[in-house]
């Protein structure tokens, strides 16, 4: 089984697929970014900004300044500490800050303590750092990071986050660019929301990324590299 907008993807364990081109996950209005992947966990855009769509054909997307999509809850992805899971994110990032560019809250809510984080991406801190957080913050067990160039970041790349229960990845364009391997803090996720673009833990609209979100996927595995390549060199076609 596959999903398309020209390109094929696994579906086996993908719980959620949101696609700016694709006009069954965005129709060009509106404020509603629909799953496609036939889970219908839709997202809604909100904030100061509204939604802010660039129509580019096969390579459109969402600015994320000043707005964000809220999905739903949190622990409605079936991502366990056993079984992992896979992120896929097509995006650049226009600002280099601390702020979130997705973010799976815990049972703590959305709260101001770094512990309502539950799987939690930083897309570009100073220096054009990547921090990708598992658990809490900011130790071993709970934190990844990988610097990249400012090129890296300011382009459509594609980014995949992976944990599995020994080791969490970053990769860039299906190749991975840094893995942890300390033992994976608990992932303990909760009703709240899941967040794209900015967080409440940060501020919400007021201390948001300041993004390009083309394409957001998520698996409740954690995807061997083979595959991880297989679907970036997919979303590599239309984007890179």
């Amino acid at each position: 089984m596959t999903v398309n907008y020209n390109l094929s993807i696994q579906a086996s364990n993908l719980q959620l697929l949101l696609d700016a081109s694709n006009t069954k996950s965005y129709p060009g209005t509106g404020t509603s970014w629909y799953d496609i992947s036939g889970n219908n966990r839709h997202f809604t855009w909100s904030g100061t900004n509204g939604v802010q769509f660039t129509n580019s054909g096969a390579k459109s997307y969402f600015s994320t300044n000043g707005t964000r999509a809220v999905g739903p809850a949190s622990n409605s992805f079936g991502i366990n500490n056993g079984t992992g899971y896979t992120i896929f994110m097509v995006s650049t990032t226009q600002t280099d800050n601390a702020n979130s560019s997705f973010k799976f809250y815990n049972t703590n809510g959305q709260n101001s303590s770094s512990t309502s984080r539950a799987i939690f991406n930083h897309p570009g801190w100073s220096n054009y750092t990547m921090y990708f957080d598992q658990s809490t913050c900011c130790g071993a067990d709970q934190r990844t990071q990988y610097t990249f160039t400012q090129s890296d970041m300011r382009n459509f790349r594609v980014w995949t986050f992976r944990s599995r229960l020994y080791d969490r990845s970053i990769f860039m364009n299906g190749v991975s660019q840094t893995t942890n391997s300390t033992y994976a803090g608990n992932i303990n996720l909760g009703s709240a929301a899941v967040d794209l673009g900015s967080s409440d833990e940060y501020g919400g609209n007021t201390s948001n990324w300041n993004g390009q979100l083309a394409f957001f996927a998520v698996y409740n595995t954690g995807l061997d590299d083979t595959t991880v390549l297989n679907i970036s060199n997919a979303l590599s076609g239309r984007f890179l």
